[in-house]
Parts: C-alpha cells; sequence; structure tokens
C-alpha cells in the first residue's frame, strides 16, 4: 500500500498553496492598478497590452 503524507503535511501544503496564490493575485492586482494609471495619463504609455 502506497504511503499517504500525514494530514499535518498536507494541511501545510494548503495553508502554503493559499499564501501563494493570494500573493500572486496581490501582484497582479497592483501591476493592474498601476499600469491603469499610466494609461489614464497617457495611453500611450501602456506597454503591457490592453486590459
Amino acid at each position: 500500500m502506497e504511503m499517504l503524507p500525514h494530514i499535518n503535511q498536507l494541511i501545510e501544503w494548503d495553508r502554503r498553496a493559499k499564501v501563494l496564490i493570494n500573493e500572486i493575485i496581490s501582484r497582479y492586482e497592483n501591476y493592474w492598478q498601476r499600469d491603469s494609471l499610466y494609461a489614464a495619463a497617457d495611453p500611450n504609455l501602456l506597454s503591457h497590452g490592453d486590459f
């Protein structure tokens, strides 16, 4: 029979995954807000494509 990770290990992996996902979302939102501010000032400055 295959050994499964201990339940505490699974809980820890779940916690780390949630932290990582929140970090990615936060960074994306920060970039989106920055680009939106630049686009509002001058649409020609937006270099990441259209949002």
